[in-house]
């Protein structure tokens, strides 16, 4: 089924994210959950675990509105997410997948990835929240070395370290890891 764009814009997270009796199963394929009851409350920190299969990434990617549930509802502070405009409500969210994306570009031009502004004080900020400002100003170039370029890699968790900056570049309401 198609999803419908919302029209109410969301100024500002408040409280909470509910899932409401939430149900969700993929097409052609068994319920994944029926009845979820969760909530998210601003400022906490919520981890989910589980089995491979058990439904991790289905709920952020309900979150994300990436699906609508089969029932039941996704709210934010009691606002059904399918009345929001996209926009307004993936801009309080930053995102770290689990599939990083560094590209051959400059570490500022990785943070920053694509915005317009890309202020250096900034880029700093989310930098040291992310744990790899230091790493970062120890290079001969600094922020301006290009990843990858003549044989430089970086590990794993630097690459997850600056996808974290680049998450948390804008200063979002809600970060989901």
């Amino acid at each position: 089924t198609m999803r419908r764009a919302g029209s109410r814009t969301l100024e500002k997270f408040e409280q909470q994210i509910s899932f409401e009796n939430v149900s969700f199963g993929y097409k052609g394929r068994t319920e994944l959950f029926s009845n979820l009851n969760l909530t998210f409350k601003k400022g906490e920190i919520t981890a989910i675990v589980g089995q491979s299969g058990s439904g991790k990434t289905t709920i952020v990617n309900l979150l994300l509105r990436m699906f609508d549930p089969t029932e039941g509802r996704v709210t934010v502070d009691g606002i059904p997410l399918s009345e929001l405009t996209e926009e307004s409500w993936l801009r309080k969210i930053g995102f770290v997948s689990q599939e990083l994306f560094i590209y051959h570009a400059t570490f500022t031009d990785n943070i920053i990835f694509g915005r317009n502004s890309g202020a250096q004080d900034s880029v700093d900020r989310a930098t040291k929240i992310a744990n790899v400002h230091d790493f970062i100003s120890d290079l001969p170039e600094g922020y301006e070395t290009i990843s990858g370029d003549r044989g430089m890699t970086i590990s794993g968790g630097q690459q997850q370290r600056l996808a974290i900056a680049r998450a948390v570049l804008r200063s979002p309401e809600i970060l989901i890891f």
